[in-house]
C-alpha cells in the first residue's frame, strides 16, 4: 500500500500495529530502475510491471503480476546479459499481452529510499515500510519529468491484515493513500493506459447475446490465466486452456447466427481449432507421462532396470525421451 506525503511527514509510531514488536533501524538505498513495456503500454493497461533494478538488497529484473486487488505475484531474475534485454523467463510470462510487439525502457526511476523493518515477536521480518523520494523520467511517448515523496508498506512474512491494520494507521496520522497504483502509473502520468472494461454480466432474464458475451469473455480469460502456466509447464494448465478453446469454438459455432455478418467467425475457430490441435499434442505428452509412471510405481522393485522413472521424469518436457544406442 501507498501513500502520499509531503517533505515534511513524519513517519508514525511503527510499533503501534498488531502483531510488530519492534523497528529495525533506518536502512539507506540509492536506487535506479528501467521499467520495460511496449510502446503502447500494453503492460500497464493489465497493471503489469516489468523492471531492472540497479541497487538495494534486491536488485535484478522483477515482473508484478496482479493476482487482487492488493496483492500482486512477484518474480524475478538476475542482471544477467545486456541490460536492454528483457530475459526470457520474464517474457515469456508476459507474452500473452505482449505477443510479438517488442519490450522497450519507457521509464526511468531513481529512488532515495529509507527502509525501516518490522520485527515479530520472534524476531520474523514481517513488513517493510519505506520512505522514498523519487525522480521520474518518461522516456515514451514524449520526455517528462516529475518528483515526489510516498511511503510503502509492503508485507514480507505477515498476515495480510496488517495491510489494514497500517493503512488505518496511516489514515489517522492525515496520511492519505496515493492515487496511484505504483510509481510507474505516476511517472506516465496523463499517459496511463486506460484500464480494461468490466467483464459483462449475464443474468436469467438477459439476452441471449449478451449471455455469449459474457461466456466468451470468461473463456478468453481461462485462455490469458493459463497462457504463461502452459509456458511454464505447471500441472493441468495445458488441460484447462485446452478446454477453454473447445467451449470457446463450441459457442462461436453454436451461436453463430447471432453474430455481425462482418465477423470473421470461421478464421477465429480455425485459429482456435489450431491452438487446441498443438496443446492437444502436449496433452497426449502428458497422459502418457502419468500411465507409464503409474505402471512403472506398480512394478515390483526387482523388475524395473536401472533409473528408468527418474529418466522418464526428467524427460516429461521433451516426450518422448531420446533414442540411446546400444
Amino acid at each position: 500500500m501507498k501513500f502520499d506525503v509531503d517533505d515534511s511527514a513524519e513517519l508514525p509510531r511503527l510499533e503501534d500495529l498488531p502483531g510488530v514488536a519492534g523497528v529495525e533501524g533506518a536502512r539507506e538505498h540509492h536506487l535506479e530502475a528501467v521499467y520495460f513495456d511496449t510502446e503502447d503500454l500494453v503492460l500497464a493497461a493489465h497493471r503489469i510491471t516489468l523492471r531492472r533494478r540497479a541497487g538495494g538488497d534486491d536488485a535484478g529484473w522483477h515482473l508484478k503480476l496482479p493476482i487482487g486487488d492488493h496483492e500482486r505475484q512477484e518474480v524475478h531474475a538476475p542482471l544477467t546479459g545486456d541490460s536492454a534485454v528483457v530475459p526470457e523467463a520474464l517474457a515469456r510470462l508476459v507474452r500473452v499481452h505482449v505477443r510479438d510487439r517488442p519490450l522497450v525502457a519507457v521509464v526511468l526511476l531513481r529512488t532515495r529510499r529509507i527502509v525501516h523493518r518490522l520485527i515479530g515477536p520472534d524476531g520474523e521480518d514481517l513488513a517493510d515500510v519505506c520512505d522514498d523520494r523519487v525522480e521520474a523520467d518518461r522516456l515514451v511517448p514524449e520526455p517528462a519529468h516529475a518528483s515526489w515523496r510516498e511511503w510503502e508498506l509492503e508485507l514480507i512474512d505477515a498476515p495480510i491484515d496488517l495491510l489494514e491494520h497500517g493503512r488505518r494507521l496511516f489514515h489517522a496520522g492525515g496520511f492519505e493513500s496515493s492515487s496511484h497504483a505504483s510509481k510507474l502509473a505516476r511517472a506516465l502520468g496523463d499517459r496511463v493506459p486506460a484500464q480494461s472494461a468490466p467483464a459483462p454480466m449475464a443474468t436469467p432474464s438477459g439476452a441471449v447475446a449478451l449471455v455469449l458475451l459474457a461466456y466468451a469473455h470468461e473463456q478468453r480469460r481461462v485462455l490469458g490465466h493459463q497462457d504463461p502456466r502452459v509456458r511454464e509447464n505447471e500441472s493441468d494448465a495445458v488441460h484447462k486452456m485446452r478446454v477453454a478453446t473447445r467451449r470457446l469454438r463450441s459457442a462461436l459455432a453454436t451461436y453463430r447466427e447471432i453474430l455481425a455478418e462482418e465477423a470473421d467467425i470461421s478464421s477465429l475457430r480455425g485459429e482456435l481449432r489450431w491452438l487446441a490441435g498443438v496443446l492437444g499434442d502436449s496433452r497426449d505428452e502428458h497422459v502418457q507421462q502419468e500411465r507409464l509412471t503409474a505402471l512403472l510405481e506398480s512394478e515390483p522393485a526387482e523388475f524395473v532396470l536401472g533409473p528408468v522413472l527418474s529418466e522418464l521424469r526428467a524427460n516429461s518436457s521433451n516426450w518422448p525421451p531420446p533414442r540411446r544406442t546400444p
